[in-house]
């Protein structure tokens, strides 16, 4: 009885396993329009997974009704890191046009916090380490560890992924920069043009002006 109770908590957790990276991954094709953008994003939770799962088994921790939905939560505190830093990526990209100032610019500001927002949850997520009910302390520290792999994640693995692989869902923004510049040339010239012209039509007028005054004088002293 209870081999069959455990082997079907171990069949959920790879269940919800699933189901967690997968929903967050169909979520995120939508919202990006980008099939590589998950494997970025979900990159820093799939370590902390790896890592939760490890001090699990160091721990001798089993999968229990306590843990079984430790997946679900971790992912939907975990995936915010991840898309702060992303979506200031693109922003900045779309005004600098340069994928490593832009993602500088976007650890300096929204990396900020970010770190606010991380330690806010995993200091008051740890506090949980307290409680005398099982469930909240087993939830608290496995939660905490997963916040804070996932927050490592966001401010190292997930920018250097970036740098490295240069995705298309983010260069492809750089366009925007590149049009934006060719418009403001494009109006420097037609200025530009436009002076040459009025400059060219006052000096037409200018010399038409001095012809007609001398016509006049040739006149009168006729």
């Amino acid at each position: 009885m209870l081999a069959a109770a455990n082997e079907e908590l171990v069949r959920n957790d790879v269940l919800m396993n699933f189901l967690g990276f997968f929903t967050i991954w169909v979520i995120l094709l939508f919202t990006y329009r980008s099939f590589a953008c998950g494997l970025y994003l979900l990159g820093p939770l799939i370590a902390s997974n790896i890592v939760v799962n490890a001090y699990m088994a160091v721990n001798g921790i089993g999968v229990n009704i306590h843990t079984l939905p430790l997946v679900t939560v971790g992912v939907g505190f975990g995936i915010d890191y991840g898309l702060y830093i992303v979506s200031r990526v693109i922003e900045e990209i779309r005004i600098r046009g340069d994928l490593v100032d832009s993602t500088r610019e976007a650890l300096v500001t929204s990396g900020k916090a970010v770190t606010f927002t991380a330690v806010t949850m995993i200091v008051s997520t740890a506090f949980w380490l307290s409680s005398n009910i099982r469930f909240n302390a087993e939830m608290g520290l496995l939660l905490a560890i997963w916040m804070g792999i996932s927050y490592v994640g966001s401010q190292t693995l997930l920018p250097i992924l970036i740098l490295v692989f240069k995705p298309k869902f983010i260069m492809k923004e750089a366009n925007y920069a590149q049009a934006a510049g060719r418009r403001q040339a494009g109006v420097g010239d037609t200025h530009g043009t436009r002076s040459v012209q009025l400059d060219r039509n006052r000096a037409r007028l200018q010399l038409s002006g001095r012809g007609a005054r001398r016509v006049c004088r040739q006149a009168l002293a006729a």
